[in-house]
């Protein structure tokens, strides 16, 4: 996920080792919370928001014209090296060809503000999606030496403007913060579910029928054996709910197993064709510390 070193006081280290406590402290109270009716009511999670959406309403020629000028790319940044973006993170971006400005939503910010403390010991962790510069987080990723990579996301021209209707709609602040969960409500949850909505549910349906060998607990070992310290108290902290059978779709809070599902994945339109989801994975920036573990094969 990404983490913006601007929101958080303190010298470098200090915000290091109160997010490594975060992650420790947060990860097993994600694995509780997976237990059924144990989960917070949010107004502004991603299946609440998304209620009600219309992705499919006849475009007039105004908006023709609008939806024909924008494109939708998925950004996928690796790892990094502080413990906190050891899952990756990824994010929608848009690229308006009237002047090629390109935005990326990124839903991976919280803050340590005068609530933080007190929301963290109920087990919530608050979100903000923000709509910034897709160029200067690439620019922050290749600083950081992580890999970053690009997909093209086909989606009808109705479903493609309402789509950024509705990100523009999330960053709103009445509607920007949400609560965080490792599992179920993460960067990349977010836009899965977005991306399932605007193709009418197809998304879901397709993954959901797919098994995987590993779950989650086996997943986020992935990502954690580097460290034998991490991984063995992640471990022995998170509950037994992680060990159940799950499919590709709950397999997706990792960004890098994301991406990979939407290049494989095709929906049928409304003339009855299978179209791509996604389409010409680009390599922005190559890194070798940033590289991700590979995707599970499913």
């Amino acid at each position: 996920m990404w983490y913006d070193g601007r929101m958080f006081p303190g010298n470098p280290l200090r915000r290091t080792i109160l997010l490594v406590l975060v992650f420790l402290i947060g990860f097993p109270l994600m694995a509780v919370s997976l237990v059924p009716g144990s989960r917070f009511e949010d107004p502004n999670a991603s299946q609440t928001m998304l209620a009600g959406r219309d992705f499919t309403k006849q475009l007039t020629d105004t908006e023709q014209v609008s939806a024909n000028l924008l494109d939708i790319h998925l950004t996928t940044m690796g790892k990094g090296d502080p413990l906190y973006v050891w899952f990756g993170h990824t994010g929608l971006v848009v690229t308006d060809k009237r002047d090629n400005r390109s935005v990326m939503s990124d839903y991976g910010i919280f803050s340590f503000d005068d609530d933080f403390y007190q929301t963290f010991a109920m087990g919530r962790l608050n979100y903000e999606v923000w709509a910034t510069s897709a160029e200067a987080r690439y620019d922050l990723a290749r600083r950081e030496n992580r890999e970053i990579s690009n997909i093209t996301i086909h989606l009808p021209d109705a479903a493609k403007l309402e789509l950024v209707r509705f990100l523009n709609y999330n960053i709103q602040p009445e509607n920007s913060t949400y609560l965080y969960h490792h599992y179920r409500e993460n960067c990349s949850t977010r836009i899965r579910d977005m991306i399932d909505k605007a193709v009418d549910g197809q998304f879901q349906a397709w993954a959901r029928a797919i098994p995987m060998e590993e779950t989650l607990r086996q997943l986020v070992m992935r990502h954690t054996y580097a460290s034998p310290f991490i991984d063995w108290t992640l471990n022995f902290l998170q509950s037994g709910s992680i060990d159940k059978p799950i499919t590709l779709w709950e397999a997706m809070f990792l960004p890098a197993v994301l991406e990979q599902a939407l290049l494989d994945f095709s929906y049928i339109d409304g003339s009855g064709n299978a179209v791509p989801m996604a389409t010409d994975r680009k390599i922005i920036n190559s890194a070798t510390v940033g590289a991700r573990a590979p995707v599970l094969d499913s």
